[in-house]
């Protein structure tokens, strides 16, 4: 149809990286602060790769 095709390349700094820790570790604090437990595996706290997030779409109007 003539439309080209769009290619994103992506990766993650130090920063990113770092930010992800500080996140991690600010769930973990809360957690344990109001003495929760995750229903959820902890080795799901990582970043994973790009495009496999499992954020939704189309559901809410941005910008």
């Amino acid at each position: 149809m003539g439309v080209p095709l769009q290619q994103v390349q992506y990766s993650l700094s130090n920063k990113d990286r770092q930010t992800a820790q500080q996140v991690e570790q600010g769930i973990r604090e809360s957690v344990a602060t109001v003495k929760v437990t995750l229903t959820l595996d902890e080795s799901t706290l990582v970043l994973r790769p790009p495009g496999a997030d499992m954020h939704e779409a189309c559901t809410c109007r941005m910008g």
